[in-house]
């Protein structure tokens, strides 16, 4: 496809994208990728499968230059044909293998159709704008999907969450003084315009570790949007529903979302029925937190409000 061809091409501009990031390796090239064009799972099996070719004593930019090379001749004769179907993605590579002069070159070759073969293909991608953090957790959890996630800021800071039935198990990279849950929280800050991609069913960093017991399903969801910089969004959806009793679905999962007194007062005045004006004027110093904890509720089909549907995000 013209996004495989964008992949091999763009992504191994090695040079560039180590200027940008001020790093190196794998993790420089993937970091400067845009998740707009790039397969980037794809990218990043390439270039650890060309620097795995590297002898001690050959120049880093030396490999670098001839995988390149030979990736702008895949785009170049794949561009020359009127379609991009997997066949003819397999015809550029054979009469690249034949007009391969030496041996490291067929290599480079094979190991570039070898990334290619199945190329991975998001299931959704967008921007934090538009999709929050918080709001990917709610999808996950209410599709119990599994797969990765993967967030790239505008700084170019790459973030990976591992979903498996719907829950986090797994976040990359994570500070040794972070706990998972303070790590996978701290997304929540990332800037509207950050980029994020989900592949469904496959896991594009290897789950190391015990996996985290969580404490609720939604605690998550809550943690995150307490740091949330996005407070007018919140706002604006709280003031469509400022004027109803709001009260606690039969279902609704509270688990791990009562852990500070204010959270436990609001949600038995929840469990009774009450107004948002109401819990506000009862926690005059700590509206910030009432609102965030109303949001989530409601975002994660917690509340019973009128054409509601579905059950509450996480009761299955």
């Amino acid at each position: 496809t013209d996004v495989t061809a964008e992949t091999t091409f763009a992504s191994l501009e090695c040079e560039e994208a180590r200027a940008l990031t001020k790093s190196s390796g794998a993790d420089a090239i993937v970091a400067a990728a845009s998740f707009g064009r790039l397969d980037e799972p794809a990218s990043r099996r390439v270039i650890l499968a060309v620097e795995s070719l590297q002898e001690p004593a050959e120049d880093d930019a030396s490999i670098r230059a001839r995988t390149l090379a030979t990736a702008r001749r895949f785009v170049r004769a794949l561009a020359g044909r009127s379609s991009s179907t997997p066949e003819d993605v397999a015809a550029v590579i054979a009469q690249l293998l034949d007009r391969a002069e030496e041996p490291r070159e067929r290599l480079i070759v094979q190991l570039v159709a070898r990334a290619l073969d199945p190329p991975l293909s998001a299931t959704a991608r967008g921007t934090l704008a538009v999709t929050p953090f918080v709001h990917l957790l709610a999808y996950m959890l209410d599709h119990e999907s599994s797969g990765s996630l993967e967030i790239v800021s505008p700084a170019g800071d790459r973030h990976v969450v591992i979903f498996r039935k719907g829950l986090p198990v797994f976040v990359h990279p994570r500070p040794q003084t972070l706990s998972f849950e303070i790590a996978l929280a701290d997304l929540g800050r990332l800037p509207e315009e950050s980029k994020y991609v989900f592949y469904k069913d496959a896991e594009t960093v290897e789950v190391v570790g015990d996996l985290p017991i969580l404490i609720g399903d939604l605690f998550i969801a809550l943690a995150a949007a307490r740091v949330w910089p996005d407070r007018l969004r919140i706002e604006r959806m709280l003031a469509r529903i400022a004027h109803r009793r709001l009260v606690l679905h039969p279902r609704a999962r509270v688990e791990g979302l009562n852990r500070t007194p204010v959270d436990r007062n609001v949600i038995a005045a929840l469990q009774r029925g009450a107004r948002l004006p109401e819990l506000r004027v009862a926690h005059p110093d700590a509206l910030g937190d009432v609102d965030t904890l109303i949001y989530v509720l409601a975002v994660m089909r917690q509340l019973s409000l009128p054409g509601q549907h579905g059950e509450p995000i996480g009761s299955k």
